[in-house]
């Protein structure tokens, strides 16, 4: 039996919904004047090549694990690094990059803590086990001791401080959380004399918890990760879970307390000292040169620029361009949480890869996964995408969506963007005969889309089975469901003509 943690948390998020939260200012007064003193760790990641990182107040240099640090079919090659907020910044790629340092030095949580960091995610991970990304943690979560920053579903930002009695979590709001694709600035603070947790980002306050009337507790016996939970789940025996995927620069703890005017001024000291006023555009692409030399990497046949692919679907050809998508986990050379990958050629040999098409959102059709679909190309709106989401909070989890590019407004021909529409286009019928039996609400997926004389059909891959109340008790094969539309939204006024066909697989897909 798994063994639970006491874990008290804060939060913005119930039911699913975002709902309003009103946040205390924190005044210097309730801090006994300590305010954040000089740093007891820091961590530039300034450097261009080599396999540790600098820890710049002890001098120390700690190890940066990696894939390739030690490679078996292609020559050893460094941890990947980009330009940062401040000089370098080192790129988790998701499954394989973690630093790890001894602990946070001279730290002593009785006279609080503060921790700053400049995140850029890629990509956001389903929260396997219920544990966050861990941006930089040293903990226990069972002993209730030690410390995490990192993020939730979504990039919610979250900070957890254990007391040995209970873990204490503050989670900041859902709609402000570390967004993809941009830096962020990430600081959390524990107020001893306030008995409080706070989070900012980009120098405002976005959270709040209380914490109980004792000293925290810390965890020295474990490493202090950088990128990786300290009690990370292990995925098919082989790769480590909850991990950061995306940039990472200037990552600060310091004694002390931040308040809300100090950590306004000092996000808004950092960002005036940058060139222009501003912070530059993360450059957060794969790059196909970390597989250079392996010599078992296949050459000619279309591949994802790094981690997992399976099941190219939705071809599309488009003003002389072809466009091929796929399923992708951005987190690694393992199935889950699924993305759609993209890519565009002009001759099917050489392809181009372009950034991620679709992905798991909260307010979306598939907030627990973006599976098979189809794309049609509807007039001059250009392609649209008709996709597999997965929500896991409904009784019949899967639904299909609709995605459409900006095409309309930049003309763009390689359909770098994509939104994808809140409502979804279908859904699982309940109780719906089909021949011998019912069909099969609980599998509902993989929609063929297109459009003849003014009409839409779509196919969906289901099954055909016998319920005894909610189990099923006999399978009798797959079929494919056929719903007709005036407009690829399919709503309002969609018809399901009904099961179109019978088979021996779970699930038929449409040719």
């Amino acid at each position: 039996m798994r063994r639970r943690t006491a874990l008290t948390v804060v939060s913005a998020a119930i039911g699913g919904a975002a709902v309003p939260l009103s946040f205390a200012s924190a005044p210097a007064a309730a801090q006994g004047g300590r305010g954040p003193q000089s740093p007891t760790a820091r961590w530039d990641f300034d450097e261009r090549a080599g396999t540790v990182t600098r820890e710049a107040v002890s001098g120390r240099t700690d190890p940066v694990a990696y894939v390739f640090d030690d490679a078996r079919y292609k020559p050893d090659s460094d941890p990947v690094r980009r330009r940062g907020v401040h000089g370098r910044a080192l790129y988790f790629d998701g499954y394989s990059t973690v630093v790890t340092a001894d602990g946070p030095g001279a730290l002593d949580l009785a006279d609080g803590m503060t921790i700053d960091v400049w995140s850029a995610p890629y990509a956001y991970e389903h929260g396997i086990d219920g544990k966050p990304q861990a941006l930089v943690n040293q903990h226990d979560p069972d002993a209730r001791t030690g410390f995490l920053l990192g993020l939730r579903r979504f990039g919610q930002i979250v900070f957890q401080l254990g007391f040995g009695t209970e873990l204490v979590e503050v989670r900041g709001a859902p709609d402000r959380p570390a967004a993809k694709h941009t830096w962020t600035h990430v600081t959390a603070t524990y107020d001893p004399a306030a008995r409080q947790l706070r989070l900012y980002r980009d120098g405002r306050p976005i959270g709040t918890a209380a914490t109980p009337d004792r000293t925290p507790v810390p965890a020295p016996d474990e490493p202090l990760l950088i990128g990786r939970h300290n009690r990370a789940t292990l995925l098919n025996g082989e790769f480590h879970a909850n991990m950061y995927m995306g940039l990472m620069d200037s990552l600060v703890i310091r004694p002390g307390t931040l308040d809300d005017p100090t950590a306004q001024r000092e996000h808004a000291d950092t960002i005036a000292a940058l060139p222009g006023g501003r912070t530059p555009r993360p450059e957060l692409t794969h790059h196909r040169t970390r597989f250079d030399g392996d010599r078992h990497r296949p050459q000619f046949h279309m591949l994802p620029p790094w981690h997992w692919m399976n099941e190219p679907h939705a071809p599309v050809y488009f003003k002389g361009k072809y466009h091929i998508f796929y399923q992708h986990d951005p987190f690694g050379p393992y199935w889950g949480q699924i993305h759609w990958g993209h890519a565009v050629s002009t001759d099917l040999v050489h392809w181009r890869d372009l950034p991620m098409a679709l992905a798991p959102a909260a307010d979306s059709v598939g907030p627990d996964g973006i599976w098979s679909g189809s794309a049609h190309v509807d007039g001059d709106r250009g392609p649209v995408l008709f996709f597999t989401g997965g929500d896991d909070r409904l009784p019949y989890r899967q639904r299909t969506g609709l995605a459409v590019s900006s095409y309309r407004a930049d003309g763009d021909t390689d359909l770098p963007t994509w939104t994808m529409r809140s409502e979804p286009v279908t859904e699982a019928p309940a109780g719906l005969p089909a021949g011998p039996g019912t069909a099969w609400a609980e599998n509902f997926r993989d929609p063929f889309v297109w459009e003849e004389d003014g009409v839409w059909y779509q196919l969906v891959g289901s099954g055909i089975v016998d319920y005894d109340g909610t189990r099923v008790t006999r399978k009798y094969g797959g079929t494919a469901l056929v719903y007709t539309a005036r407009r690829p939204e399919g709503r309002p006024g969609h018809r399901r003509v009904g099961p179109h066909q019978r088979g021996r697989r779970q699930c038929s897909r449409a040719p």
